[in-house]
C-alpha cells in the first residue's frame, strides 16, 4: 500500500515544476531504494536472530566500516577539507550540529531495527520517503 502510494505520488503529472525525466528518475531511485530495503532487511533478521546486538552496537560496527570507507575515497582530498574546516570556525559550529543530528537520527533507525522486525523500519523509511 505504502510503495502504491508512494509510486502514485511520484506519477503525479498536475505538478508545474514538474518534469517528466525528473518524474522517472525520481521513481527509479524510490524503486531502487525500496529494493535495497527489502535486502538489507534479510541480511538484517539473519544478524538479529544470531547475534541479537544493540542498538548502540549495530552503531558502532556500521559507523566503523562506514569511516573506513569513507577515509579510503577521500585519502586524495582529506588533508585540504581538514585544512579547511580548522581555518573555518563557523563551519565547524555546523558540522558538530550536523553530527549530532546524524548520531540521534542513526541512533532511532538502528533501535528500531535492533527492537522491531526490519520490516517496521522499512515502512519507517518508505513512509518518510
Amino acid at each position: 500500500l505504502i510503495v502504491v502510494g508512494t509510486c502514485l505520488l511520484s506519477l503525479e503529472k498536475s505538478l508545474p515544476s514538474a518534469t517528466s525525466s525528473s518524474t522517472t528518475t525520481g521513481v527509479v531511485l524510490v524503486i531502487l531504494s525500496l529494493v535495497c530495503d527489502g535486502a538489507t532487511s534479510g541480511v538484517q533478521k539473519r544478524l538479529k536472530r544470531a547475534q541479537q546486538p544493540k542498538p548502540m552496537e549495530f552503531m558502532l560496527y556500521t559507523n566503523i566500516y562506514m569511516f573506513l570507507v569513507a577515509l579510503v575515497a577521500s585519502l586524495g582530498t582529506l588533508k585540504r577539507g581538514l585544512v579547511y574546516l580548522y581555518l573555518e570556525a563557523d563551519l565547524q559550529i555546523l558540522v558538530a550540529k550536523f553530527c549530532l543530528c546524524s548520531c540521534v537520527g542513526q541512533w532511532f533507525v538502528f533501535y528500531l531495527v535492533s527492537e522491531f522486525d526490519p520490516l517496521v523500519l522499512a515502512t519507517v523509511t518508505t513512509t518518510r520517503k
